[in-house]
């Protein structure tokens, strides 16, 4: 015989809940821990003084004749959008996974500084700060610095990103909670239960959106959500894969964050593919000095806190409502004021210096980023 529950919860909506006799657990237990969960992965994850650190990989790799088939259709085509797929694929064949190291800085949910390091690229690393007043991209060959006050050229606003890295950090504290966000666009949810284990089936617009599937844990008196999968999706247009579903695994209890940490992050294609794998590295306080430290703006007299001495050649600068570009060379900087965007000219002339100095070619922290702000777009569709 089954009960049916029905109760109204941030995040979920109206779950309706289905759980038989035999179920190995009391299904209100589950009910409050999931609106609980869910409602704290809608939110800024709470780590406002905080170093947050993992390990990244991306994976791309390809079906069998997949490499070929792209060639055939790129051929003679250098701005063909499937390039950069094909690019990846042949580059993973043949050194295996992009690996990064990635660290969090964070005191509060408009306040970020990121830095990431790849392996296996000319770019040597990627770092980004995010605060109500300025903020700024430090690459070893660039530097960018804006005003979040200000309008600044489409590929450079970074002013999103924060919710993004909230998105990121989530994957590891909510598992698949995070499939429930935002509250506002979950018309019901279903919960099944069979032993230990439950699913919750969200639904939007009156269809199956999204699954949510884990376990509960009845000493520990909590759930585990360690599986999501999206069910509908806009078709990707773009030359960035899409996850479909993403696997949490290896949790455990951090001693200083004082909460259950997801020490692994699978994200997988439609097809079944790995994309990429995320593995929580540790956290640490952070100190008002550190925190001084890492958010300093670059100055080319000053090392910095993470990058030590710099090594950049060009500053784009937005922080007066104009685009200046500035350029070091032996006899010494040369500054450019660019005409207005409006201008097709001048989009060109810069468009131009972007691909000199390696814009182009982004490194994996931008990247990732991006692909995680698609993939949460279309959460919130």
């Amino acid at each position: 015989m089954k009960r049916c529950h029905r109760i109204m919860a941030v995040g979920l909506m109206e779950l309706v809940v289905h759980s038989p006799a035999s179920a190995s657990f009391n299904p209100e237990q589950l009910k409050a821990w999931l609106q609980a969960e869910v409602e704290a992965a809608s939110r800024y994850p709470n780590l406002t003084g905080f170093e947050f650190r993992y390990i990244g990989e991306t994976h791309y790799p390809a079906l069998p004749g997949e490499i070929e088939a792209h060639w055939r259709e790129v051929q003679g085509r250098p701005d063909h959008p499937k390039r950069l797929r094909l690019e990846q694929m042949e580059r993973y064949a043949e050194e295996g996974p992009i690996r990064n190291s990635v660290i969090f800085w964070t005191r509060g949910p408009d306040q970020w500084r990121a830095s990431g390091d790849q392996t296996g690229s000319a770019a040597k690393y990627n770092d980004f700060l995010l605060m109500p007043d300025r903020s700024w991209i430090l690459t070893a060959e660039q530097l960018t610095l804006m005003d979040p006050r200000l309008a600044v050229p489409p590929e450079r606003d970074i002013s999103g990103l924060a919710s993004t890295m909230e998105v990121q950090v989530g994957d590891f504290l909510h598992g698949s909670a995070t499939y429930a966000r935002p509250p506002g666009v979950v018309d019901h949810s279903t919960l099944v239960i069979q032993g230990a284990r439950w699913k919750v089936t969200v639904r939007r617009f009156n269809a199956p959106y999204a699954e949510m599937e884990g376990v509960w844990d009845e000493g520990l008196s909590r759930g585990f959500a360690n599986s999501g999968r999206l069910l509908s999706q806009p078709p990707n247009l773009l030359p960035v894969p899409q996850c479909a579903e993403k696997r949490y695994s290896d949790w455990s209890v951090n001693p200083v964050l004082k909460r259950w940490v997801a020490h692994r992050v699978e994200w997988f294609e439609h097809d079944g593919r790995l994309m990429s794998v995320k593995l929580f590295d540790d956290a640490e306080l952070i100190t008002d000095a550190r925190w001084e430290e890492v958010t300093r703006t670059p100055d080319p007299g000053t090392p910095d806190a993470m990058r030590g001495a710099l090594t950049y050649t060009s500053v784009w600068d937005y922080r007066e409502g104009r685009e200046v570009f500035t350029e070091f060379g032996p006899e010494g900087p040369v500054s450019t004021v660019m005409p207005p965007r409006a201008d097709p000219a001048a989009r060109a002339s810069s468009q131009r210096r972007m691909q000199h100095i390696g814009w182009g070619s982004a490194t994996f922290l931008i990247l990732t980023l991006i692909a995680i702000r698609i993939w949460r777009s279309s959460v919130a569709r």
